[in-house]
């Protein structure tokens, strides 16, 4: 998970919606901001604000992505059979 002292990339925000199968305007949408902005702010040529970042972290995350040390973006692992089974 990305960190205040490392956050993540605007090629990580990238990375992570073509990963999930998005458009960015399906990431906007689900985000709560407009299009243009998702789009300036993963072309890298806006810094986004905290609250935008936090929102796009948490929604990619939520969605099925993991940050990774600040530098990478992977699909989660969904829990296998045995590790979701209830003792």
């Amino acid at each position: 998970m990305s960190s205040a002292k490392n956050p993540i990339t605007h090629r990580q925000i990238v990375a992570a919606r073509e990963l999930l199968g998005l458009n960015q305007g399906q990431l906007a949408e689900a985000v709560g901001m407009l299009p243009q902005a998702l789009s300036r702010i993963e072309s890298g040529k806006v810094k986004p604000r905290r609250e935008s970042l936090t929102r796009i972290i948490g929604t990619l995350e939520r969605l099925g992505v993991e940050f990774i040390n600040g530098t990478g973006v992977k699909l989660k692992t969904p829990p296998t059979e045995h590790e979701g089974a209830a003792d």
